[in-house]
């Protein structure tokens, strides 16, 4: 055995440290081998080394992997377990081994070796798929750069003139520690020329909070809170710009250098000049744990949203999981597909390294290569985000490779695509009749457009102008466009300032010349006409607000103190319409419009109206109502009779561009309960002029006398208040293609049994109750037939879009992602009491706690505090930009949970209402976080446990914003760290 002492290497070592790092270094370095810190090795590796319960099977076990060489094969647990069993030469308290164990990793399953019968030799399952749940996890990052100036940087990191927290990597510690999850801090020196930086975090509580139990996959998640802890630590210890931590250390089962173990130096390059040979010690050189959670350190480091993310599947980026069961990270493949994705990657890299297969791993693709013909073991692999070979095993020295364009799993959408449009052309040729093709829907394929917006997206200000171009390439080549993306990311805003160049690529000669912006309500409307007015200033175009009928009536009897009439009331007068009964009633009336007509033309002079508007008036722009004429440029101009210059109005305002902003569901979708919509065709069965063709004075007369016959729609006993206006919509449509449906208990909505007796949307029988009812739904289809040659749809929602893919396959859908931006953080306090009936005073409540007097509260009910809104009116606002927010997030109601499960059942989803609540989340914390972040606000969410529970089985995956979990005091002093 070695004689591993501060002998004659550690003094010649000491002596090369001063020489070339200085006095101060040479001190540390001393100090340290005298008395090392092993805070790491005893607290976690020691006592959790190699866990299998009494009468459980290996592969059951879970062990932190340690090593003497990197070659161990497959990082197997066996020394782990035989220093743990105490069958190994040294007992796992001695000093020996671990002084020769110069790696260790994060905890992996154990598993027993197969046997390569070729080979003779034992095979290891791979590391990276058996990454476990230990009770704790260690964050290393390493900034290796081979520069003795920049080693002796990072020994400034750990040095301070008076206590060693006010050194960086001090204030790197009291940084961690405002996590209640956070352990400890370890810092050792490689052997080479770096430090290597151990940050030790507790999982107990994030694996109850967070349920990481049930998550098949883990590695991922840890990945991505590397990432997270990156900026971080870049950030408090000054890191120079362009050197990076190693980015293979962002992997659980990398092997990092374990803290005072010994290292062999070999070759003759070694920064400091220490000779081969020498044997040099991993010596901790900073150290500090904590006994317990800091005071008031309340929230977890780990966060739900990257181990629960939800995969990605082609074409479909928001394809549920069936039946509980979560989506491939790629999607399923069929034989057919699979084999011309093989065959791309044999005509692409050739003959060698030459292709075994593709196979689908845990979630994700890889392409496994042979490197000659002598190789048995398909060792070199091109993983699904990369875009080259990893070249490893027999041969792999000498081969060259060229790299895919985009990355392996972009490229497989591209060629599953490829190989559909073939498909469907040999379908086509066999077809001797001659058949009418559709459009074809969204490419199974990430389209180049979105991928040039995900490159170029890596800061708000290149996001918007990635946007831009994004816009000016799309819009022209797709005549139904459904664009999803970020909130705030500037889509409104970016068409705007591309209007004129868009409309200029998508007009011909006689095509129509004007174009409709519809948006959530007026005032919305007002401020984005305002916006696009500055954006096109000078450009010849000119953006007004175009008021429906209705809501000019209205605003124009306020103003001249007169009665409005309603269409009910128009019908009882005799007339067959309400723009013919206030013609007739309310002359002062007419001529306001008439004004009100000639100042908005006024304002558009010579140039091209814009109009701006919201969407029931876009939607409705194709039916000639009084709306579309009354705002045309001739419509008020002679003594022309009504038909002809409504004729004529509908000419002029025949729309070339359509963009409908933040769409909702009931824009995509018609849905009624069978018995209102029974209801409805009984009425128009037993009056024809209920049907709509006749004028609105017979509709009325068949409605008031089928009421007072039969009374209004009832169901489960309560009878609907359907309105006259509500049944002559329904009327139009009652004869088109609606779809029954039985609403069914999806599974989303598991809530527990001891659920508070009488808790607001909080007990499992209220929705019980919700289950076997009948629906209709009917696609409503506006953006098809004459509206207009090209239509947008802008939103930041996902159930939406899911509920778009099932009307309409003909739109062409893109998702704006852009993953390199920087995500702003909410805290999150999943506490009981989240209910629909106290969100008021709950919320009053946590504006006193949190310090937040002047918060803006998000959330329904709560109309009687000041600075506060619902949820519905924050969606698409700009009036939250820097300022605090605390929103809330409870369960549905029973009426609202029926309606989400009709779409579930139409759709053949499982998952609408967990989308629901995260699109409203998402809505909500775009007000003010993300592209309309400000330094120094908050962002709070109070949601109900169990409901946080339920999201955390994969909707929090669709979450834009990252989550940090907040323990009340009684979870905080649970956690012991140590």
């Amino acid at each position: 055995m070695l004689d591993f002492t501060l002998a004659a290497h550690e003094e010649q070592f000491l002596t090369l440290v001063e020489k070339a790092l200085g006095g101060s270094a040479a001190r540390r370095f001393r100090a340290a081998l005298a008395k090392p810190g092993n805070l790491l090795v005893n607290r976690v590796l020691k006592p959790y080394l190699f866990r299998c319960a009494p009468g459980q099977d290996i592969d059951e076990a879970v062990y932190y992997p340690v090593a003497i060489l990197k070659e161990t094969p497959g990082r197997n647990h066996e020394l782990a377990q035989a220093l743990a069993s105490g069958t190994a030469p040294y007992s796992i308290d001695a000093p020996e081994p671990w002084a020769l164990m110069a790696f260790f990793a994060n905890p992996l399953k154990a598993c027993r070796p197969e046997i390569d019968e070729l080979m003779g030799t034992e095979v290891w399952q791979r590391p990276s798929e058996r990454v476990a749940l230990g009770p704790f996890y260690v964050f290393t990052f390493e900034h290796d750069e081979r520069s003795i100036e920049f080693f002796r940087e990072q020994m400034s990191w750990l040095m301070s003139r008076k206590k060693a927290s006010d050194s960086p990597m001090g204030r790197l510690f009291a940084r961690l520690s405002e996590y209640a999850d956070f352990a400890g801090l370890t810092v050792n020196y490689s052997g080479g020329k770096s430090l290597h930086i151990h940050a030790t975090f507790n999982t107990l509580l994030a694996a109850e909070a967070l349920d990481l139990y049930a998550i098949a996959d883990l590695r991922p998640g840890f990945v991505a809170h590397w990432n997270l802890l990156r900026p971080i630590v870049r950030e408090v210890l000054a890191v120079p710009n362009g050197v990076e931590p190693d980015p293979m250390l962002r992997f659980p089962e990398s092997y990092r250098r374990l803290p005072n173990a010994y290292r062999l130096v070999e070759g003759s390059d070694h920064i400091l000049g220490v000779p081969p040979g020498t044997w040099v010690r991993q010596v901790t050189v900073w150290e500090q744990w904590r006994e317990r959670a800091a005071p008031g350190a309340t929230a977890l480091f780990f966060r739900p949203e990257p181990f629960h993310e939800v995969p990605v599947a082609p074409g479909d980026r928001s394809r549920p999981a069936r039946d509980g069961a979560r989506p491939a990270a790629v999607g399923d493949l069929t034989p057919e597909q699979v084999a011309f994705c093989e065959e791309k990657l044999r005509k692409h890299f050739g003959e060698w390294p030459k292709l075994e297969r593709l196979t689908h791993e845990r979630g994700k693709w890889v392409a496994r290569f042979f490197n000659s013909p002598h190789d048995r073991n398909a060792a070199s692999i091109l993983r699904e985000d990369h875009t080259n070979i990893l070249l490893t095993g027999t041969g792999a020295d000498h081969l060259h490779t060229r790299p895919l364009l985009f990355p392996l799993g972009h490229m497989i959408r591209f060629w599953v695509a490829q190989h559909e449009r073939m498909r469907r052309e040999e379908d086509e040729a066999a077809t001797e009749e001659t058949v009418v093709i559709p459009r074809p829907s969204a490419s199974l394929a990430e389209h180049p457009l979105e991928v040039e917006f995900r490159e170029a997206a890596h800061d708000p200000g290149s996001a918007r102008t990635a946007v831009r171009a994004f816009f000016l390439g799309a819009v022209p080549a797709h005549q139904l466009l459904w664009v999803s993306g970020p909130e705030g990311a500037g889509k409104s805003s970016a068409l705007f300032a591309e209007h004129n160049r868009i409309v200029e690529r998508i007009e011909r000669p006689g095509d129509p010349t004007l174009a409709l912006y519809g948006f959530g309500d007026y005032e919305t409307a007002q401020e984005k006409c305002d916006a696009f007015n500055e954006a096109q200033r000078g450009s010849g175009f000119v953006g007004v607000v175009l008021p429906s009928f209705s809501e000019a009536y209205a605003r124009m009897c306020r103003e001249l103190g007169q009665t409005a009439m309603s269409q009910a009331e128009a019908a009882r007068r005799g007339h067959g319409s309400l723009w013919s009964a206030v013609k007739a009633a309310q002359p002062r009336i007419m001529e306001a419009f008439r004004a009100m007509h000639a100042a908005i033309w006024a304002k558009v002079g010579d140039a091209r109206m814009v109009g701006f508007t919201v969407h029931q008036v876009l939607q409705g722009w194709d039916r000639q109502s009084p709306t579309r004429a009354m705002w045309s440029h001739s419509f008020w101009d002679g003594a022309r009779d009504e038909a002809e210059r409504r004729g004529r109005a509908v000419r002029e305002t025949a729309l070339g561009l359509a963009v409908h902003d933040e769409v909702r569901v009931e824009s995509v979708v018609e849905m009624r309960p069978l018995a209102v919509l029974e209801w409805v065709r009984r009425l128009s069965d037993r009056h024809e002029a209920a049907r709509g063709r006749a004028g609105i004075d017979r509709q009325h007369a068949a409605w008031e006398a089928f009421v007072a016959q039969e009374g209004k729609p009832v169901i489960g006993g309560e009878a609907i208040n359907l309105s006259f206006d509500e049944f002559r919509r329904l009327a139009a449509v009652a004869d088109g293609p609606w779809t029954q449906v039985t609403t069914r208990n999806s599974g989303e909505y598991v809530v527990e049994e001891e659920a508070e007796a009488g808790a607001d949307g909080d007990r499992p029988d209220i929705y019980a109750a919700r289950h076997g009812h009948p629906w209709c739904v009917q696609p409503r289809m506006w953006w098809q037939g004459g509206l207009a040659p090209h239509v947008v749809v802008l939103t930041t929602e996902a159930l939406p879009t899911a509920v778009a893919r099932r009307a309409d396959p003909s739109w062409s859908f893109f998702e704006l992602d852009a993953p390199s931006l920087p995500h702003c953080d909410v805290m999150v306090h999943a506490i009981r009491g989240v209910t629909a009936r106290n969100l008021s005073r709950l919320c009053e409540e946590w504006r006193r706690r949190l310090g937040l007097p002047d918060a803006w509260v998000v959330s329904n009910r709560v109309a009687d505090l000041p600075n506060s809104m619902t949820h519905a009116r924050a969606r698409g606002s700009n009036d939250l930009i820097g300022k605090s927010v605390i929103q809330t997030m409870a369960f549905m109601s029973p009426a609202e949970y029926e309606r989400v499960q009709a779409l579930n059942a139409w759709m053949g989803r499982s998952d609408a209402c967990l989308l629901r609540h995260i699109d409203e989340f998402n809505q909500t914390a775009g007000r003010n976080l993300g592209f309309r972040g400000r330094e120094g606000i908050q962002h709070h969410l109070l949601v109900n446990p169990r409901l946080f529970g339920l999201l955390m089985e994969g909707a929090l995956g669709r979450s834009r914003y990252g989550l940090v979990l907040h323990l009340d005091r009684g979870q905080r002093y649970r956690m012991k760290v140590g």
